[in-house]
C-alpha cells in the first residue's frame, strides 16, 4: 500500500471535506484547552483545586468545594465519548 500522494488523487470535493474536518477539529481541541486555561489556571494545582476543592485555604478569593463522583462523571463522559 503507497500512502504517498494519496490525497491529491482524491476528488476537490472530498479535499475540502477532510480539510473543513481538521480545521472544525483543531477549533475544538484549542476551545478546549482555552476552558481549562480559564478555569483552571492551566496548572496541576489548578486543575486539582478544580476537582477537589480549596475547603482548606481560608484566603481563597473564590471558595471551591470538592465533586462528587456524579458530578464528575458527565465531564468523563464528554471527553471519552464526544459528540459532534
Amino acid at each position: 500500500m503507497q500512502i504517498n500522494g494519496l490525497i491529491q488523487t482524491l476528488p476537490k470535493e472530498l479535499k475540502l471535506l477532510i480539510g473543513a474536518f481538521i480545521i472544525v477539529l483543531s477549533i475544538g481541541f484549542y476551545t478546549g484547552l482555552l476552558f481549562v486555561s480559564e478555569t483552571s489556571s492551566a496548572n496541576p494545582n489548578g486543575i486539582e483545586e478544580q476537582y477537589i476543592g480549596n475547603e482548606d485555604d481560608g484566603d481563597a478569593k473564590v471558595m471551591k468545594f470538592k465533586k462528587s463522583g456524579k458530578e464528575c462523571l458527565p465531564l468523563f463522559i464528554i471527553i471519552f465519548f464526544p459528540c459532534p
